[in-house]
């Protein structure tokens, strides 16, 4: 455990992904070293903006060609 310089917080490593929900609905998962800092207290603080984490995994997904583009689709392959 450490204690991060801006707050009293103690800090674990953890090696499980991160994710988030951005403005539209849509669930992020963020695995990577520059992610794993989370607060054991039950909310996540990360060294970087969520924006920043989110953007590239977006342009990522949207520029793969086996992603899924149709939602149902999706459910109906399930």
């Amino acid at each position: 455990m450490r204690e991060s310089k801006n707050c009293h917080h103690r800090f674990s490593m953890h090696e499980e992904n991160v994710g988030f929900t951005t403005n539209d609905g849509v669930d992020i998962f963020t695995a990577g070293a520059r992610f794993q800092k989370c607060i054991t207290c039950g909310h996540i603080e990360l060294p970087v903006e969520h924006s920043e984490m989110i953007e590239p995994s977006q342009i990522e997904k949207r520029n793969n060609l086996f992603a899924p583009k149709n939602m149902y689709a999706t459910l109906m392959s399930l």
